[in-house]
């Protein structure tokens, strides 16, 4: 299952632990492996994904949840059907629960919960 929390930066390091780490632009610490799992599922989209640790985060998610204390795990703006797909099997995959977002308004307050996917399926138009 995939962990939405952050690692903390350990007090003291050795070089094994340093290198499992990556810091984002604002000293938050994240697991490699769940960082890198996330960038692959990006690269798979024709749409966007927009993570923790991307710039933008915090904006896109006050909109997408209007909920000020939910942290999903990622939000997918999806191009095509393909991107819904790929988007429920990467969740399926990782255990996480699924939102979808089917136009421009905040998804309802409960499937807001934090660590959740949430796809945002307005510009696929009727599939």
């Amino acid at each position: 299952m995939v962990t939405l929390i952050p690692a903390t930066p350990p007090l003291q390091t050795t070089s094994h632990q340093k290198e499992a780490i990556w810091y984002d632009r604002d000293g938050v610490g994240w697991d490699v492996g769940y960082v890198l799992q996330f960038e692959r599922f990006r690269n798979k989209l024709a749409g966007s994904l927009i993570c923790a640790w991307d710039t933008g985060y915090d904006k896109t998610r006050k909109v997408w949840t209007a909920i000020d204390s939910c942290w999903p795990a990622a939000m997918a703006r999806c191009a095509n059907a393909e991107d819904i797909q790929i988007c429920l099997t990467f969740a399926q995959q990782n255990n996480l629960h699924v939102a979808i977002r089917v136009k421009p308004a905040p998804i309802d307050r409960q499937f807001a919960e934090n660590g959740v996917l949430i796809l945002d399926t307005s510009a696929c138009g009727a599939i």
